[in-house]
């Protein structure tokens, strides 16, 4: 696997559950407006969406920004303070919101995989996030050492910047209450859904024991549903 580098690259991500009576327009409104009106925001270059396979909530979805300063833009804010007629129906469906613009600090690897194993962690406080950072590289570095040539393809740490995560927008007010929001992720992408079991498994095992004071969340596993860029 090649050398540690994030490409000057940032994350937006979400997490969330859907209103089941309402799972087939969700999937049609994000298809059909939702990606391509964000990819239409200057900074936002493509966009991935997942479904669970061991995970909750069911759906994770993430796109790609040049850099995170995108996420306060006034091109982005403005589509947030205008949600379109459609948005307006599909909002209120979203359950159990977290909502994290993430700066890319660990990203080894290259290509996006069919399947993926998330951990969300959030630290015990402020002072702490440092030292779970630190914790989760040099877990990370252990579990790559180790891991089966062919097993994981790409792995990535996503750190939140909480001023620019905590939006209050009438996007946001439409879905009811606030966004959660994790401290970081560590994302592993994997070609196979076998691979993907095996390596959230020793994922957890190596993370557990060295996040003392943290919240672990995971891992998880997601299958990709499909991906839309700004050139196709």
């Amino acid at each position: 696997m090649s050398n540690d580098h994030t490409h000057g690259l940032d994350v937006l991500a979400v997490w969330n559950d859907a209103d089941p009576a309402h799972e087939a327009e969700y999937h049609r409104w994000y298809w059909e407006q939702h990606l391509p009106e964000r990819l239409s925001v200057p900074g936002f270059l493509s966009a991935y969406r997942y479904q669970a396979l061991d995970a909750s909530p069911k759906f994770f979805t993430w796109y790609f920004v040049r850099n995170v300063e995108v996420l306060r833009s006034p091109y982005y804010l403005e589509r947030l303070a205008n949600p379109t007629e459609w948005t307006h129906s599909v909002m209120p469906w979203f359950r159990n919101m977290i909502r994290c613009a993430c700066r890319l600090t660990v990203d080894v690897g290259r290509g996006i995989s069919g399947t993926v194993v998330v951990a969300r962690i959030t630290a015990g406080a402020d002072r702490e996030r440092e030292a779970v950072v630190r914790s989760l590289r040099e877990s990370l570095s252990s579990l790559l050492a180790s891991a089966e040539p062919v097993s994981i393809t790409r792995a990535q740490i996503w750190e939140t910047d909480r001023g620019i995560s905590d939006q209050r927008t009438p996007e946001q007010a439409l879905r009811g209450g606030a966004d959660r929001m994790i401290d970081c992720a560590i994302v592993l992408h994997c070609p196979t859904a076998d691979a993907a079991r095996a390596t959230a498994l020793k994922l957890g095992a190596t993370l557990t024991p060295s996040l003392a004071g943290a919240q672990l969340d995971g891992p998880h596993t997601y299958t990709l549903l499909h991906t839309l860029s700004v050139v196709g």
